[in-house]
């Protein structure tokens, strides 16, 4: 339950985050007062029939470290889950680019974080060690007399 209430604050939150364009030159720029990033090509392209995949390819940054969404202990357990996937800076970086359009990358790029998350914030299940039943305890003997009871016919008759 509460990782579900985590997720919809995070969707709440990624919900508020905008690109800020750097206007001297024309580049995205990260923005310092969050902590989820994307950064992606212009959208204009020039009149071809083949349209280049990278114009729409979206890399989304999200800094664990310095969000405040989640607890210390939370973080802790996502950057030990997601090391991989963390760069030295403390910050998840996700590409998409598999959609034509901007948009449908970024909400794939944005499902993909969740689902992230949400996987490292689940705990993991404890195996529960089960008993053998009376009836196989009571064949495995039985098995174990017939064996050793096969074993001895087989002996030379002592004389």
């Amino acid at each position: 339950m509460a990782e579900t209430f985590i997720l919809t604050m995070l969707l709440n939150f990624i919900t508020l985050v905008k690109t800020a364009k750097n206007a001297s030159s024309g580049t995205n720029k990260r923005r310092t007062d969050y902590c989820l990033y994307f950064y992606g090509q212009p959208k204009w392209w020039p009149r071809r029939t083949k349209r280049k995949q990278s114009k729409h390819k979206i890399e989304l940054r999200f800094d664990v470290a310095n969000s405040i969404i989640f607890t210390e202990v939370q973080k802790q357990k996502i950057a030990d889950k997601l090391k991989n996937r963390i760069n030295s800076e403390g910050i998840i970086v996700l590409f998409e680019s598999s959609e034509r359009s901007q948009l449908k990358n970024k909400q794939k790029a944005m499902a993909k974080l969740v689902g992230l998350i949400e996987k490292a914030l689940t705990p993991v299940k404890r195996r529960i060690k089960t008993k053998p039943t009376k009836s196989s305890k009571l064949k495995r003997l039985e098995k174990k007399k017939q064996q050793s009871n096969k074993k001895q016919l087989r002996q030379r008759p002592g004389l």
